[in-house]
């Protein structure tokens, strides 16, 4: 296991499904007009076959 530090910020969460699910969300999320990203700290969490994106946004 690594230990990182995550920044403190406002994230967009998007919880997408299995990992078979994250390409495709990825593509909206890089094609979106509307979220006004920071690109300062984006990550995933992928528990119990579920992956959730967290992408930093401005308030």
């Amino acid at each position: 296991m690594i230990d990182k530090s995550i920044p403190a910020a406002t994230y967009a969460v998007f919880k997408v499904g299995g990992p078979d699910k994250s390409k495709d969300a990825w593509m909206d999320i890089w094609s979106s007009k509307k979220l006004k990203r920071t690109y300062t700290g984006d990550f995933v969490v992928l528990q119990d076959n579920t992956v959730t994106i967290y992408v930093t946004i401005r308030k």
